[in-house]
This record gives C-alpha cells, structure tokens and sequence, in this order.
C-alpha cells in the first residue's frame, strides 16, 4: 500500500498512475503564495505527496474564503524531526475580518490541517510513500517501510 493523493492505494490494484508525484521544486511553482519566503524543505520524496495534499487543501481553502479575510498561509520550513514530520507557517493576524468569520477560526482549522499531516507521516515511508512505521537507529527516529529500515 502506498499513500498518494487519493489516500492509501495498492500499486497492484492500479493500472494508471492517478496521480504524478512532484518534486519538491514543484511545491514552489504549484502554490507560488504558499512558498512566496525562502524556506528549507527537507524531506523525503514518500512525504511530497502528503505535503501537496495538505498545501492544496489549505490554498483551496483560503482562495474560496478570501473574501471573508482569510490570511495567506506561507510556509517557513518542511522537514523531519524524530522520526515525523514538521510543518513550520505562518498566518498573519487579520484586522479587517467579516462579522461571520474570527481569524481565530482560519488559524485553527489551519493548524488542525497541518497537525493532521504531521500525525499521517508516522505511518508513511518518507523514501518511498508505502506504509511505514516509526523506528530507532541508535538514537536516530525515522519512519520507514521494511524495505528502507536501516
């Protein structure tokens, strides 16, 4: 099973690739607002497609509530600490918000999202997408199939 935009699909069920993974140089050029700041991305290319999910969600999300004073997410740093991953961003504080909508609102369901991916990363290899599960190598933590364990 290998996890990809559509969730966890089994690769010998599948006759067409759904879905291409991209590089993490496409992040940039696929969510320009998101990656407008120099940040470091080091991650795993098994992650790219959990972290293109999440950005598509979260740019979706403030492109159709704009209107409302939503704030543009951007993305300070991508990486992998103790065996999962770390989403860094920021939401610039909203002065002039609509009556329906509290900025406090946007950063919560912001912050729900990425804590979301961050907890989805422990069980997917960060080399190649299969499922994958947390392991210690003399202190250092990383997620991984059986097949890319140290």
């Amino acid at each position: 099973m290998k996890f990809e935009m559509d969730g966890w699909v089994d690769p010998s069920e599948k006759t067409i690739l759904k879905v291409d993974l991209v590089e993490t140089e496409d992040l940039r050029t696929k969510y320009p607002a998101m990656f407008s700041q120099p940040c470091e991305i080091s991650i795993g290319k098994g992650w790219i497609p959990l972290i293109d999910r999440l950005c598509s969600m979260l740019q979706r999300t403030h492109d159709y509530n704009q209107h409302m004073g939503y704030t543009q997410v951007t993305v300070l740093q991508v990486k992998q600490k103790f065996g999962g991953l770390r989403f860094y961003y920021s939401v610039p504080e909203q002065v002039h918000l609509s009556e329906k909508t509290k900025w406090s609102d946007w950063a919560s369901y912001v912050h729900g999202a990425v804590d979301f991916a961050e907890s989805m990363s422990h069980s997917i290899c960060e080399q190649c997408g299969e499922r994958g599960k947390g392991r210690d190598h003399h202190g250092y933590y990383y997620t991984s199939c059986d097949a890319h364990k140290l």
